[in-house]
């Protein structure tokens, strides 16, 4: 506290490990719902389950549903 800085001077550092660890479980996150998406297709086309439940897992892949 209290001590003259100059201009470019580091005032902190932001540890990036925590923007990481968000990023890889986002990733598995979105891969996983990209995997249910492609099966839920493949069910509709044989009729084994109902449009909505593909929507609801299109719609969890896009994020507009948290569930």
């Amino acid at each position: 506290d209290g001590q003259k800085v100059e201009e470019g001077d580091v005032l902190f550092v932001i540890d990036p490990r925590p923007f990481r660890i968000a990023l890889k479980s986002a990733e598995a996150q979105f891969e996983l719902s990209s995997k249910e998406l492609q099966r839920a297709q493949g069910l509709r086309r044989r009729s084994a389950i109902s449009q909505e439940e593909v929507d609801r897992r299109s719609a969890r892949l896009t994020g507009r549903l948290n569930t």
